[in-house]
């Protein structure tokens, strides 16, 4: 594993990533080749992929332990549902929308002054069962609601632009509550499971805890779009 740490620095496949992303959007949306397209964005979610790989097997646990990690599972997490919606739906819409957020958040993530480093756990996160069933599902949820986003702010400018017809802005709206209504289920799912973890750590399910709280809203914000839709 040391000698697949020293690898794994000099590899860097989260900044590689970071740079495919960018040229699959570029070549999709700019240039218009979308074989070349499609081809850059799998190859950067192979290093994405194998970045993450590297970080699970170097430190023995899922990898959500800290800001950085989980800017990085999110941005997987949006890759893999934006893959998912375009071939379901037969068009690069979700993957080019995708693929440029999650260029801009891996940048992002690299400049910031938080600690990308391969570290040790905080003792009360050590339990890779309740990391792989709560956190991992609590991400997975924001990688969703990144990719709405990222959809949304699409949709949004193409409109006042006048590039959306009837037809594309009615699949944009249909994609993006789909997106929506995925992200809903994930963050409910990992809410309750929380709940579940601090039974089991604190002896309570529910403390009214900032973390707590606001996951509720924001569950319950999503909830409300979805049951008024």
């Amino acid at each position: 594993r040391l000698w697949l740490e020293v690898w794994y620095y000099r590899l860097k496949p989260f900044e590689c990533a970071a740079g495919f992303y960018l040229l699959g959007f570029l070549a999709l949306t700019l240039f218009h080749r979308k074989k070349l397209g499609i081809g850059l964005i799998l190859g950067a979610l192979l290093f994405h992929t194998l970045g993450i790989a590297l970080r699970v097997y170097i430190l023995q646990r899922p990898p959500v332990s800290n800001m950085y990690e989980s800017m990085i599972f999110m941005n997987w997490a949006l890759m893999i549902y934006a893959s998912v919606f375009s071939i379901l739906r037969k068009n690069s819409l979700a993957i080019a929308t995708g693929s440029i957020l999650s260029a801009l958040v891996m940048i992002y993530a690299n400049l910031l002054p938080i600690d990308s480093s391969l570290e040790v756990l905080v003792p009360v996160l050590r339990s890779n069962y309740w990391l792989t069933i709560h956190v991992m599902t609590i991400v997975s949820s924001y990688g969703a609601f990144g990719l709405a986003m990222a959809l949304g702010h699409r949709h949004l400018f193409l409109r006042a632009v006048g590039k959306l017809d009837q037809n594309s802005e009615a699949e944009s709206a249909a994609l993006i509550f789909r997106v929506i209504q995925w992200g809903a289920l994930l963050i409910g799912t990992g809410t309750f499971l929380g709940g579940v973890w601090a039974n089991e750590s604190w002896g309570r399910f529910w403390g009214w805890d900032p973390k707590e709280t606001w996951a509720l809203i924001t569950f319950l914000g999503y909830l409300i779009i979805v049951h008024l839709k």
